[in-house]
């Protein structure tokens, strides 16, 4: 099974409050996420019913979830990596993954505008290989995607930059 919960902790008064479930996604694990600031968002992964390709966004402020649409979004993944890429871009990336039935390893991604609730597909053009459990990391306008697991278990020392 897999927990649907989580709790925000509170460093200044060292305590844990419990998130709300209302409207949460599917309990998942290995999944894609980032802090844009304001809201937690997470995407993908694998659950009770196998790989996911859905997501939702958490505001900490009014303790509510919103559901990520399915149009437009990668296809259902595990070990997915996902950043968020602040001002001016405003876009949550996920690229790679590991998809059904196990030996699928993607080499696209999306970018996801939380103000029009909508998917934008990456450009593949001098991608990097499929892999998963990789690193994602935004810097500046730009995504740097490294290492990770390609197929056969080949461990990756390769990667790419991205500008969107």
């Amino acid at each position: 099974d897999y927990p649907d919960t989580g709790a925000l902790y509170d460093p200044d008064a060292d305590s844990w409050a419990l998130m709300s479930t209302t409207d949460a996604p599917v309990g998942r694990a290995e999944m894609a996420f980032a802090w844009t600031g304001t809201e937690f968002i997470v995407w993908g992964g694998f659950g009770d019913a196998g790989f996911l390709g859905d997501g939702a966004r958490y505001d900490p402020g009014t303790d509510t979830w919103a559901p990520i649409p399915a149009t437009g979004a990668p296809a259902a993944r595990a070990k997915a990596r996902g950043d968020w890429l602040g001002n001016p871009i405003n876009r949550f990336v996920v690229w790679g993954g590991q998809g059904d039935p196990g030996n699928v390893f993607f080499d696209d991604g999306a970018l996801y505008d939380p103000v029009n609730d909508a998917w934008e597909p990456m450009d593949v053009a001098d991608a990097p290989s499929g892999r998963h459990s990789h690193s994602v990391t935004a810097v500046g306008d730009d995504v740097i995607i490294w290492g990770g697991e390609g197929t056969g278990g080949t461990l990756l020392n390769d990667g790419a930059g991205y500008t969107p």
